[in-house]
This record gives C-alpha cells, structure tokens and sequence, in this order.
C-alpha cells in the first residue's frame, strides 16, 4: 500500500506569511487611493491542480490575469489539503471555513442521508425545508444546516451586518459554501425543466435581483453558443498532441474536436457545463455585481467558483487541447475581471486570492501511451503522479465485492433469518452496512469490518481501506500527512461504516471515459494559491502552505485582521 508521504508543513506555514506593517486596505483608505471599503473576490478555481499550475502558469500571456497576479501578489505553489477525500463539497468547506472535513461535516459531496424519510443518497446541503427557488418545476432546495462552525462570509455579516455577500457558482455547493449563511444573495445554474438553463437559488437565501436572474444562457435547440479555441497559436506551441486522443469522452459533444457545438450536443446542458462559456458567464456576472451591488461603506465579499474547469477536465483530461484552452480562457476571464475592478473602485480598492478545491488524476490511457515526463530514470515526482494507468473503479462493483466478503463471514444474505444485504451501499467512498450488519454484536461486527477491510484491498484500483469506526479518536497534529491521519481527518463517525482510497492513478468513476479525483495523493491533494493584496509587495513566490491560509487571506483582505491557525495563516501581507 502506497502512503502519501509526510512533509513538514507546520514548519513551511512560517514562511508563507511576509510580514509587513499594518493592513494594506486601511493605508489605502487613509491615503484616500481606495473609494470606500474593499472589494475582496474569492476564486476557487474548480480543479486546478498544483502540478498543472506550477508547469502552466508560466506559459500564459503576460497580459494575462495569473500573470497580474504573479506580479502583485504572492504565488503559493503548493498549497495542500489535509484530508484524503479531495471533491468539491469538502474542498469548498475546507476552503471558506479554515476546518477539515471530520470539523465541517462536510466530508463527501453525497452520503447516504439517514435523516431523510427515504434514508437514500444525498447532498449534505439538501434541506427538506427548502425548495429550488428560480425555475418553474418543484425541486428539493439546499441550505448550510448540516454545516459545522462559520465560514468566512459568515464572520463577515456577524461583524458587519451590512457587509455585503454575494456568491455565484456552476455549482450549489461551491456557491453556498462561498456564501455562508445569511448572503445578499447566491447563485448558481441548474436546468429549467424545459431542455434550458436557469439561474437559481435557494428558498432559504434571500431572492435574485431581477437583473441576474435574466442573464441566464441560451442552451437551447439553436443556441449559438458554440466552443472554439481562443488562441489556436497558443495551443500549437504548447500541445504536442491530436485533439482527439484515447479516453477523452466523445459523449458530451457528440465530438472530441474542435469546434464544440452547445445546440448539436446529445445533452445541451451537459455540454454547456464542460465549456469555458460557463466561467466566462459567472466572471461576467462577478463584475456586474460589484457595479450593481457594492456598498461603498461596507466591505463587499464576492465568492466565485470556476466549476467548468472542473467538468473539462473530466470529460477531456488535464492534458488535452481542451482543458489547456479552458486555462488560457479563465486567465483571460480573470484579465478582464482584474480590469473592471480597477475601473469601479481603483487599484487599490480590491484584493483577490484564488485557490482550488482539489486537483486532478491523467486519463489512464495518457499515462498507458506515452511515457510521463516524471516517470523518467531518477526522476522523484514532487506530486505523486502515476506512471502506470490506474482504473476507473465503479461503485456497484465496490458493493459487490464486499457483499460477497460479507457472505463469507456472516452467512449468505436472505437466507432464513438474515437481512437481504449486508452492505447496503457504497458511495464514493463510504461504505454503507445495512441495519441489521451495524446491530450485530460487537466481536461478529468487528470480525465483519475486517474482512470488509481486507476484500476491499483486493479490488483493483483501491490501495486502502479503514473502518471508520476505527478512527473514532483524535487525529494526528496537522504536520502528520500520512495516509491514516488524512483519512481521520476525512471521516466524521456516523456517516458510513468503511472509508476506502483509491490507489495511484485510480478513482472512483461509472464511465468508460473521463477522469477525475478524490484521492490522498499530492496530484490531488495539492493546489495552488495566489493572493493579491493592495499595497503589498508583489512578485512572491512560496514553495508549501496549508489550505487554511485561503480563509485566512480572505479575512485578512476584508478586515485588516491577521490570524493564524493550526492549518495556516496570512499569505502576502
């Protein structure tokens, strides 16, 4: 079993923040180079991995928004994740509340819901008091209830009530989790119940301007929206590939070459998701909304989450013309935002600092045809990347093969006197027994949980395997970034029975193509961050930090108030 290996990051944390007297908004208020209050923009750019940072930022224009951001700012190369679960609900969390996801709660996208009537698989956000506000047809609507301790919008409005909040995502949970509790308002995209998509909220945030809410883009039969290379020349001198390797997944399309039609995909909204357009739309309405929004007496947090980076990436690979042109496009989208904000509130009067909620694995079929760069002779892959193909592992043959492991120990299921199950469910990555196997007595339960634990390591694609109940204790300190602790710090007792990793390359996924993540190892757990602060020095480049100095940042921008915490501090003072 591979194990991720420790780093000392509690020793890295010192050398992230760089000191500097007082906080750079207040000598702008006092000097009068800001007009009002700041502005502070928190991007999660969804699946952006270190690795691909660190290789690809540098070759971006030098007109370009990361650019901007290397110059007057502070570049984290390595900001890490300490927990082994690395999606976009737990990422999110982690990011905006500064806690793993064992504090948070949050630690999968979806869990089996035993607090809803039908005890079925679910979002940790769906609420059964709210509804789908924004579209016509009646849908189950979302709320923070589940989640533990304040986010960092949360501490604002408790500080300033009327501070202002605004969220926008692809996404619900990327956008709520931005949001917090109490926002002027949070958006995100859903489709409309007529073939369209919607911008929508929750019945349990306040409604949508009317301006936003009719922003929503056209995905329709004729939709002109149609995905093309934004710089060809780019993409020539920097992919030395065929637009249409093995892998890549032809079904969202309808194509795996250029040009990307929204009107002749199979599914319009599949399609538009896993586009550039989608984050060109959510940056757009970022800035509008400080225009229309901004209180110049208040602070104003505006939260926005790239998630079609994330959907690009699945379907095409990280390496593919498509997610490089998706890069190229969000540096340009972040140009343009960089731009409007300078003209609405000054240089001076906005901070931005942009991180990601997780990275991303190769396609197996990359790593199977050409030999990686970081597989070469003596060559130590900082990131722990594969240099074999991993597997695509499919959840009903993870259940599958623990129920035959259960039948073994306990007797076959729906024999006279025994349940019809064993193991109820598995959703990524949690193991589910069913009620009849958890009132079992403790030894024969104890027995199960082991045989459950040692049949999972034999199915391939996975590396290890814990029961949960296991790691009931207390973690390990931060610096600990073994496999064991990134896993107690994933898991909350209560919700699943076994938490299972992939191994390298692998991951959880139902399709024959497409990658993605959700695994311990540093591809994954490992992300970029970059903080641009008015008044601070630029041009700063940090080597290691953890994923606490996000909301640290972010605090520290709308307030002037430096905090430091067991998962990191300020980044760029």
């Amino acid at each position: 079993m591979r194990r991720p290996p420790r780093a000392p990051l509690l020793a890295a944390l010192a050398a992230v923040a760089c000191a500097s007297p007082g906080p750079p908004t207040a000598r702008a208020l006092r000097t009068g180079e800001a007009r009002g209050q700041p502005v502070v923009v928190a991007v999660v750019v969804d699946q952006l991995a270190a690795w691909i940072a660190r290789d690809r930022l540098p070759l971006l224009p030098a007109t370009g928004g990361f650019a901007r951001l290397r110059r007057e700012g502070t570049w984290v190369k390595d900001l890490r994740f300490l927990h082994a679960l690395t999606e976009t609900a737990p990422g999110h969390a982690a990011l905006f509340t500064g806690r793993t996801p064992r504090e948070t709660g949050f630690v999968a996208n979806a869990v089996v819901r035993e607090d809803l009537p039908d005890r079925r698989v679910a979002s940790l956000l769906e609420d059964p008091g709210a509804t789908l506000a924004g579209v016509s047809r009646r849908a189950p609507g979302t709320s923070l209830a589940r989640l533990d301790g304040d986010t960092v919008a949360d501490a604002l409005r408790a500080r300033d009530p009327a501070a202002v909040v605004v969220s926008l995502s692809l996404k619900d949970r990327a956008a709520m989790l931005g949001a917090g509790r109490r926002p002027t308002w949070a958006a995100w995209l859903d489709r409309d119940g007529n073939g369209g998509a919607a911008i929508v909220t929750t019945s349990a945030y306040p409604g949508l301007p009317a301006w936003l809410a009719a922003r929503a883009p056209d995905i329709g039969p004729s939709s002109p929206l149609v995905w093309s290379p934004g710089d060809a020349d780019f993409l020539a001198a920097h992919v030395a590939r065929a637009d249409d390797r093995a892998g890549e997944d032809a079904g969202v399309f309808g194509t795996l070459t250029f040009p990307h039609a929204v009107a002749a995909a199979r599914d319009r909204w599949h399609a538009y998701r896993a586009s550039p357009m989608v984050d060109d739309l959510l940056v757009d309405l970022a800035l509008e909304s400080v225009r229309r929004e901004r209180d110049p007496a208040h602070p104003m947090l505006v939260s926005v989450s790239l998630s079609g980076n994330d959907y690009v990436g699945h379907a095409f690979g990280p390496d593919s013309l498509e997610a490089w042109d998706e890069l190229w496009r969000v540096d340009a989208a972040l140009a343009r935002l960089e731009a409007g904000l300078d003209r609405a509130v000054g240089p001076a009067g906005w901070a931005l600092v942009l991180s990601a909620d997780h990275g991303v694995a190769p396609l197996p079929e990359e790593v199977a045809a050409v030999r990686p760069p970081w597989c070469a002779p003596g060559a130590a892959d900082p990131y722990e990347r594969p240099c074999a193909p991993g597997v695509r592992v499919d959840e009903e043959a993870v259940r599958s093969a623990l129920e035959v492991a259960a039948s073994r120990a306990l007797g076959a299921p729906g024999d006279p006197g025994r349940p019809r199950r064993w193991v109820e469910a598995f959703e990524d990555p949690f193991a589910y027994l069913s009620p009849e196997a958890r009132a079992l007595p403790a030894a024969r339960r104890a027995a199960l949980e082991a045989a459950l634990v040692h049949a999972a390591v034999e199915i391939p694609g996975i590396d290890a395997a814990f029961a949960i109940s296991g790691l009931a204790g207390p973690c390990a300190a931060p610096g600990d970034e073994g496999l064991r602790a990134l896993a107690c710090r994933t898991v909350r007792p209560g919700i699943g029975d076994l938490f299972l990793a992939p191994g390298p390359g692998s991951f959880f996924w139902t399709g024959r193509f497409g990658t993605s993540h959700g695994t311990p190892f540093l591809y994954d757990r490992a992300v970029p961050l970059l903080a641009r602060l008015p008044g601070a020095p630029g041009g700063h480049e940090v080597e290691t930090g953890a994923f606490g100095s996000y909301r640290a940042t972010v605090w520290y921008a709308l307030t002037g108030e430096a905090s430091e915490g067991p998962y990191g501090g300020v980044v760029g003072r």
